[in-house]
C-alpha cells in the first residue's frame, strides 16, 4: 500500500485488511512475538554474563526485529537472533533505500530505475545473498500454499488471516495477501528499528524520564524473565507517553510525504498551487511545531502527551505523520505499536540500558562514531549501549 496510487484499489484493501492488522487480531498471534522475546531476554542476559562493555544496540534490535516480523508474519522465524546475523539482509536493505532517497530527490532517476531496479535483485541468482530475509519469506509462502492445497491445517500467523480473507472475501484478492506479508516484512523491521532506537535515545539523554519510566515499570507487578504482556503494557502511560514523544521528535521518513494536488486546485497558506503538482510535508518538521504539540516542541518531555486534553491529544496524534495521516496511515501501525510495547517494557524492566556515545560525537568503548544517515529511512549507524541485569 506503500507506493498505491489507485485511490479505489487503496480504500478496498485497507477496508478488508484493517481488521487483520488490528490490536485485537494481533493480540492472537502474541505467543509469537513472546518467542521473540524469550530469544532476546537470553542473549542479552548472556551479554552481560560475559560483561560486554558496548553492543551496538540498533544492530541489535534489526536481527531481533527480522525474527519478530518473521515469526509473526509467517509463523517461524528467519533465526537472527541465535546466530546473531541476518546474513548481510539489512545492510542490503540501507543500499536499496538509499537509492530510493536519490529518486525521490531526482525525479528523473525513476526512469533509470524502471529498467535497473534494486527490486529486480530479489529475483536474480544473487538474492539469497543481498537479501537473504525476502527469498526465505518467499519460500514460507509456498510452504503455506502447498500445506493448505494438501488440506492441513496452517500455523497461525498473519499470513493465514490475509489468505483466509482473500478466501472468505473474493474482492480481496488472491496476490494482496501475500504482497503485503511481504510488505509488512521489508518496511517494519527498518520502521520498529529505528523507533526502538530512538526509545533508547530519549530516555537515555534524560535521567529524569528515565526514572519516573522505572519507577512505573516496577511498580506494574510485572514478572522478571517473562515478556510482558501487551495488555499491561498498554496500562503504562508514562511509558506509552515516552513511546508517542519518541515518535514525535524522530520519526522515521527522512523525506517530505508527497501528495498530488487534486483537480480544481488546493491554496496552502495562502498559495494557489493548481492541479497535478505535488505538494509534501516533513514529519520531523511537523513534529517540531509548537501550535500542535505544544510549549518546548525542542525537548523530549513525555509529560505533554498526558497534560493534552483528549481534544488536543487527538490532534497531537492525529498530526503525528510518523506512520503517514489521513487516508495513508500505514495499516501496520497497530501491530508494531503492539509489538515495540511489549519488546521496550520487557528489555526496560529486566535491564539497565545505559547510552554510551553522543551523535556525531566523540566514539564510543567499541571505537564507533554514531551518526546519522537520510535517505528514504533515516538509520543511525554506530549506536552504542550498555546493558546491566536488574
Amino acid at each position: 500500500m506503500l507506493v498505491e496510487k489507485d485511490v479505489e484499489k487503496l480504500r478496498v484493501q485497507k477496508r478488508f485488511a484493517g481488521p487483520v492488522y488490528s490490536i485485537q487480531n494481533a493480540t492472537k498471534h502474541e505467543g509469537l512475538v513472546d518467542n521473540n522475546l524469550r530469544r532476546m531476554l537470553r542473549r542479552f542476559t548472556n551479554l552481560v554474563q560475559q560483561k560486554s562493555k558496548s553492543i551496538d544496540i540498533y544492530y541489535e534490535f534489526e536481527i531481533l526485529n527480522v525474527d519478530i516480523m518473521s515469526e509473526f508474519t509467517f509463523g517461524r522465524e528467519y533465526g537472527a537472533v541465535e546466530k546473531s546475523s541476518d546474513d548481510g539482509h539489512m545492510a542490503s536493505m540501507d543500499s536499496m533505500w538509499a537509492w530510493w532517497g536519490w529518486i525521490g530527490f531526482l525525479p528523473w532517476l525513476n526512469e533509470i530505475d524502471k529498467s535497473y531496479s534494486p527490486w529486480s535483485i530479489l529475483f536474480s541468482l544473487t538474492a539469497p545473498k543481498r537479501f537473504p530475509v525476502f527469498p526465505y519469506a518467499v519460500g514460507k509462502c509456498m510452504e503455506y500454499e502447498k500445506a493448505t492445497e494438501m488440506g492441513e491445517k496452517a500455523s497461525p500467523c498473519l499470513l493465514d488471516d490475509l489468505r483466509t480473507l482473500s478466501r472468505n472475501r473474493p474482492e480481496f484478492k488472491d496476490n494482496w495477501g501475500m504482497r503485503l506479508a511481504l510488505t509488512d516484512l521489508g518496511a517494519g523491521v527498518d520502521t520498529m528499528s529505528w523507533t526502538l532506537a530512538a526509545f533508547i535515545v530519549g530516555i537515555g539523554q534524560n535521567p529524569e524520564v528515565y526514572a519516573k519510566l522505572r519507577e512505573e515499570l516496577d511498580s506494574a507487578g510485572l514478572i522478571k524473565g517473562e515478556p510482558v504482556p501487551y495488555e499491561e503494557a498498554a496500562k503504562l502511560s508514562y511509558f506509552q507517553a515516552c513511546l508517542h514523544e519518541c515518535l514525535r521528535m524522530w520519526p522515521n521518513i527522512a523525506i517530505s510525504i508527497p501528495r498530488d494536488v487534486p483537480a480544481g486546485g488546493i491554496e496552502i497558506d495562502g498559495y494557489f498551487i493548481p492541479e497535478g503538482y505535488t505538494v509534501g510535508m516533513n514529519s520531523k518538521v511537523l513534529g517540531l511545531n509548537g501550535d500542535v504539540f505544544g510549549s518546548e516542541p525542542e525537548r523530549f518531555r513525555p509529560e505533554r502527551w498526558l497534560e493534552a486534553d483528549k481534544l488536543q491529544r487527538d490532534s497531537m496524534e492525529n498530526k503525528n505523520l510518523s506512520f503517514g495521516g489521513s487516508s495513508r496511515k500505514c495499516p501496520g501501525m497497530h501491530v508494531a505499536w503492539f509489538c515495540m510495547s511489549k519488546l521496550l517494557a520487557t528489555l526496560y524492566f529486566n535491564f539497565e540500558v545505559k547510552l554510551l556515545n553522543e551523535l556525531n560525537g566523540k566514539p564510543g568503548p567499541a571505537g564507533h562514531v554514531w551518526r546519522e544517515v537520510g535517505s528514504f529511512p533515516t538509520k543511525w549507524h554506530g549506536l552504542e549501549a550498555r546493558l546491566v541485569a536488574r
